[in-house]
Formats: structure tokens, C-alpha cells, sequence
């Protein structure tokens, strides 16, 4: 952003040398100021299309960086839904083996139970 508002300054001055030559010419002065005052309008057009090829250049490197950030998020919002799928899953199989440890318990005490009131 910078270097493009540089390029603008530059470009604001070199504007202000076209106006200084054309009014220069309009008051008689020879073809040399004509020529010099073309000269600084091509110049002008040459600065003018260095800053939009390198505004171009800058906006195609964000696009780059959004479409590979954008990839980046879908691949991880794609491992956490696995993700969650297994957790899921884990959730399930650790409740049903806590439930069957607690029926195992459950029978050891109901024999120690029966073991000790003969």
C-alpha cells in the first residue's frame, strides 16, 4: 500500500511538470518545451502503469493467500468433523464398557455377598 501510494505521489508530480510545461508552451515558448512536456507525459503514463501492474501484482498475492487459507480451512474443518466422528465413537464404546465394569462389579459383590453370610 505504501509503495503504490508512492507511486501516486510520483505520479502527482510529474502531473504538476505536465501542467508547468503545457502552460509554458501555451505562452510561446519553443517546441523544445513540447517536446519536454511530452516527454514527461510519457513519463507520466509509464509510472502510471508501473503502480497498476504492481497493484495487479499485490492483489493477485492476496487472492493467492485467501484461496490457500480458504483450502487450509476446509481441510481442517474436514479432520475435526473426523475428529468428532471418533470421539463420538469413543464416547460410546467407554459407556458401554463402564456399564458392563459396573455389572462385573456389580456380581462380584453379589458373590462375596453370598461367600460371606453362610
Amino acid at each position: 500500500v505504501s509503495m503504490a501510494q508512492n507511486h501516486q505521489d510520483k505520479i502527482l508530480s510529474l502531473m504538476e511538470l505536465v501542467q508547468d510545461g503545457e502552460r509554458r508552451a501555451d505562452n510561446g515558448h519553443d517546441s523544445a518545451s513540447g517536446q519536454a512536456a511530452e516527454s514527461v507525459v510519457l513519463r507520466l503514463a509509464n509510472e502510471k502503469i508501473d503502480t497498476l501492474e504492481s497493484q495487479m501484482v499485490s492483489l493477485q498475492r492476496e487472492k493467492q493467500t485467501r484461496k490457500d487459507y480458504q483450502a487450509r480451512e476446509a481441510e481442517t474443518v474436514s479432520e475435526l468433523n473426523a475428529l468428532t466422528e471418533d470421539y463420538g465413537q469413543l464416547l460410546k464404546r467407554s459407556n458401554s464398557l463402564r456399564s458392563a465394569m459396573v455389572k462385573i462389579h456389580e456380581k462380584i459383590i453379589a458373590v462375596e455377598d453370598g461367600q460371606m453370610s453362610p
